[in-house]
């Protein structure tokens, strides 16, 4: 027999532990009744939101807006931080929405796919099909004029400013604080800083925070990380879409010239010399860290990059965008940093339909379904900055906290996520999943073949919100190690509903629905049986009436670095099954958006 979670050594999930009994709330996959989760309080239909044009209107023309360009000097003493600033032209004082990165060169920052005008030599505002702007994107042309400064920050070892770049290191964080310190101290800053940005942008905009900045009172982090780790690994399988990426930003890019050039960059000669010198040792370095095929994530080098062990030092006013699709940057860094928030935080969710996107962008569809939410995402970042950032009420408090997009692209407002469900236990058997354990084995070969496990059609809508886990009990009859990918599947459709990876050697360590956060690997004895939880990514899916799922079990689905052994996985079924957090259709928890 597997051994129990709880002589494993970490107890057992939750609603085992309180035992609270997994029939009451099973779901119909063979001929079984639908599940009812504990009823959330009826939401309270809320005022009307304030009139943005009202209380924060455009004030200032943006022709008249005041540029400028500053070299700060960071905290190391040697590094200087290049920073383009846009103003409204007044005597007030103004909020300001800050952003590190290090795009400005290339496509990565948003949907209009901009660059930044060069400091250097006068060239062609368009290089080819790309265009050039002084401050890409939307953001200056919507809130200058609306009374707020917006700064762009050149990421040490790119375009103008010095240093090496250190893809994720402390020092990025810190000349984040830096910066916003610099500019608290400006004539013209009300002392009041917000942060914005997808990916890497976002991502510095949660490490900052995590800083606690006195002048930075709100961020935005879309589709953002909040632990370096869980973005090349997930529980010690590494991402196979991600192996280059290290050395593309510490390494490629400034050995070819990309990281800047001669017309955007003044100090260019210099810069070249340095790069060149930091991507031959410390970028050579970084590379391999982050790209070894194991890391154990308790050692220093991840802790530098881990703001989420910080979390609880957040007090900027918190507003997560991500995409419940997003396997670039995985739902578990929004999903964890959210439930991490400490309880005074001000905070608001978005989970949109869709995988890496920008939301500015108004053309988003997903699997054909139309997800745009352009119009919606600028308005909501208008109330989030104009409340926090100039201290007036814009509605950021009023409306319910959560805003989840169905698969129809429909935006539904809830009071908390994940919702009140219930656990649906479901056994992996030899035909179909099951209601009671099924008896026997089933075998696969590590990288060569997989199991499914399908199931019935649904009596009724199921609605998956949360973190499901799948617990494996199973044997390497030839001993060595494994590692093993998880998806549930929307059947017919394909759609994957949640997904999820460990490394067999880590056996029970791997606590269920808990952060990805692995210790050193145990040794597997030939044919002796283990037991794994494997959580899965966050997830919120309705699987409508007739509909049914199928799980899937591999070494390797494709977007991981599988072990690829060829050796026999055998899978004890009487001690392996599926949990699902099952919450209620959201038409009886949520509010219709909008």
């Amino acid at each position: 027999m597997a051994p129990t979670a709880a002589r494993a050594g970490f107890g057992r999930p939750d609603r085992e532990r309180v035992g609270m009994p997994f029939r009451r709330v099973l779901i119909a996959l063979l001929a079984m009744a639908s599940v009812t989760a504990v009823a959330p309080a009826a939401p309270t239909p809320s005022r009307a939101l304030p009139d943005l044009d009202r209380i924060d209107p455009v004030r200032y023309p943006l022709a008249d807006a005041v540029i400028e360009r500053a070299l700060i000097k960071a905290r190391d003493g040697i590094t200087m931080l290049a920073v383009d600033i846009i103003r409204p032209r007044t005597s007030r004082r103004v909020p300001t929405i800050f952003f590190q990165s290090p795009y400005y060169n290339t496509n990565g920052r948003g949907f209009r796919a901009e660059r930044k005008l060069p400091w250097g030599l006068a060239v062609p505002p368009n290089v080819g099909s790309v265009p050039r702007v002084a401050f890409p994107e939307w953001y200056d042309e919507y809130f200058v004029p609306r009374g707020y400064a917006v700064v762009m920050q050149d990421q040490r070892g790119t375009r103008n400013s010095s240093g090496c770049q250190v893809y994720g290191g402390r020092e990025e964080i810190t000349d984040a604080v830096d910066v916003i310190h610099w500019i608290g101290r400006q004539p013209w800053s009300n002392r009041a800083v917000g942060m914005t940005g997808g990916s890497y942008d976002g991502t510095i905009a949660v490490g900052a925070a995590s800083m606690a900045p006195e002048e930075l009172k709100a961020i935005i982090p879309i589709r953002a990380i909040d632990r370096w780790y869980d973005y090349h690994f997930f529980n010690g399988v590494q991402s196979a879409e991600h192996q280059a990426t290290p050395f593309a930003f510490t390494t490629l890019n400034p050995m070819t010239d990309q990281a800047s050039s001669v017309e955007e960059d003044q100090l260019y000669p210099l810069h070249v010399l340095e790069r060149k010198a930091c991507a031959a040792t410390f970028g050579a370095f970084v590379s391999t860290l982050y790209s070894s095929p194991y890391q154990d994530a308790r050692g220093g080098f991840w802790a530098s990059r881990d703001y989420l062990k910080d979390a609880r030092n957040i007090t900027a006013a918190t507003f997560i965008i991500h995409g419940l699709n997003d396997t670039n940057v995985k739902t578990t860094n929004a999903g964890q940093l959210w439930e991490r928030l400490p309880a005074g935080t001000p905070k608001k969710l978005w989970w949109l339909r869709g995988g890496h996107d920008d939301p500015a962008n108004p053309n988003l569809d997903f699997q054909g379904v139309r997800v745009g939410v352009a119009a919606a995402f600028r308005e909501w970042t208008h109330r989030w900055f104009a409340q926090y950032l100039k201290g007036v009420d814009a509605g950021a408090e009023q409306a319910p906290p959560v805003t989840v997009q169905d698969e129809r692209g429909v935006l539904w407002n809830a009071p908390t996520w994940p919702p009140p469900a219930g656990d649906a236990r479901l056994y992996l058997g030899r035909e179909a999943l099951r209601s009671d354990p099924d008896q026997g084995t089933l075998t696969y070969l590590d990288g060569v073949s997989g199991l499914a496990f399908p199931g019935a059609p649904l009596t009724a809508a199921m609605r998956i919100a949360g973190r499901p886990y799948l617990r494996l009990a199973y044997t390497l009859p030839a001993g060595g190690d494994t590692t093993f990918a998880v998806s549930v599947v929307h059947s017919g459709l394909g759609r994957e509903i949640a997904y999820g990876y460990a490394r067999g050697a880590y056996r029970s360590q791997i606590r269920a629905r808990a952060a990805s956060w692995p210790s050193l690997p145990a040794p597997h004895l030939p044919g002796e049986e283990a037991t794994i939880y494997i959580p899965m990514a966050y997830t919120d899916y309705l699987l409508p009436r007739g509909a049914s799922l199928t799980v899937l079990l591999r070494s390797d689905d494709g977007r991981v670095l599988g072990t690829g052994t060829g050796g026999q996985i055998s899978v004890d079924l009487a001690e392996s099954y599926l949990v699902l957090p099952v919450a209620r259709d959201r038409r009886s928890e949520q509010l219709r958006a909008g």
